[in-house]
């Protein structure tokens, strides 16, 4: 089905994972509050954070947290996926991904080299 999209040229990317589900402690000890304050939770999540730059340091990092989604989103890459220049985000294809053609023509024609 991948495959599929890629040829039909609905994404030319794919990062084929696993998701991970459960709760962190940065600094689990008895003596830690069960009832952290939201900033308390936020410090402990970025302290997760700049242990894995610490402990897999990578030329691209991404954190990011949506507060009213409940998703925290944290990841050490050597490759790039997305640049922010303002508003625009854009994105670099990676390991030998090419442009589409302009028609259907040139993209058989990328195909075929």
């Amino acid at each position: 089905r991948v495959q599929q999209c890629i040829r039909d040229g609905h994404l030319y990317q794919l990062n084929y994972g696993r998701r991970w589900f459960g709760t962190l402690q940065s600094n689990p000890s008895p003596d830690m509050a069960l009832d952290e304050t939201p900033e308390e939770d936020a410090e402990r999540q970025w302290q997760v954070m700049c242990s894995l730059v610490h402990n897999n340091p990578s030329p691209y990092g991404c954190w990011m947290l949506v507060k009213d989604q409940d998703f925290l989103l944290m990841s050490s890459s050597p490759e790039q996926l997305l640049t922010q220049n303002g508003e625009r985000l854009s994105t670099r294809p990676i390991k030998g991904t090419m442009s589409r053609g302009l028609t259907e023509e040139e993209d058989v024609d990328l195909i075929r080299q």
